[in-house]
């Protein structure tokens, strides 16, 4: 209706053109067939089975671009797919303990984030740190994150639309029974890292890992403080 509005034309993607091969944290391969064309054992590196979709559009868009009469070659569409990084979604900075980032801040990146939890650390035990602007929908995003998390820490992003953290803390006790306070977002993430790491000793499954999460602001800062104690983005080869 909305292109219709605008006098654009509609392209629709189906999942049924997606075929998915592999799915993991760190590579998913899937065949994709786009209107006259056969894409086989496209690779991306970005977490999520919702990424496959996503590329798929993409694919969509260069396929009408061709039709146009722009020249695109397959190897381009090949390496760009494989290149595509998108920091602070779904960004792995460590593994041993995991650290994952995420700037889930709105119900549908909340639930995307939930649900790949669930798909890729089934068995592991969520650290969550959380820090929500108060203009968001903060109950719906701090009731879908605590469902995945065994403990809870609140901490505050570097934004003055920040929600207060003693009120967010309220909230997210509405949904947890282990929720902490702690307004420096450093000290936070360095407390929480001292816990999983004795935590984690000597345990082979079972383990805790740390998801930050709940604001870009808070997803920046902290991939900043992160970078300065020696931690880098997962390259996902």
């Amino acid at each position: 209706d909305l292109a219709r509005e605008r006098g654009c034309e509609c392209h629709l993607v189906s999942p049924d053109q997606v075929k998915e091969k592999h799915s993991s944290f760190a590579v998913q391969r899937f065949d994709f067939t786009s209107r006259e064309e056969q894409y086989e054992d496209l690779v991306i590196h970005l977490p999520g089975r919702h990424q496959m979709l996503n590329a798929a559009c993409a694919l969509t868009c260069v396929s009408v671009l061709k039709e146009q009469g722009l020249s695109i070659n397959k190897e381009a569409v090949y390496k760009g797919l494989d290149k595509a990084r998108w920091p602070g979604r779904l960004e792995k900075m460590g593994d041993d303990p995991v650290i994952i980032l995420d700037g889930a801040h709105n119900p549908s990146g909340a639930q995307v984030l939930a649900d790949a939890v669930r798909l890729y650390f089934p068995n592991e035990k969520v650290y969550l740190i959380l820090g929500v602007l108060q203009d968001k929908d903060v109950d719906t995003v701090t009731k879908t994150l605590c469902s995945v998390a065994s403990r809870v820490t609140i901490t505050i992003p570097d934004s003055p639309r920040a929600a207060p953290p003693d009120e967010l803390a309220a909230i997210a006790r509405r949904y947890h029974s282990d929720v902490s306070i702690c307004p420096d977002v450093k000290q936070a993430i360095e407390d929480a890292l001292n816990l999983i790491k004795a935590e984690n000793e000597g345990k082979e499954s079972g383990k805790w890992i740390l998801i930050i999460s709940g604001s870009l602001y808070l997803v920046g800062a902290a991939r900043t403080i992160l970078l300065d104690m020696g931690m880098h983005p997962d390259a996902q080869a």
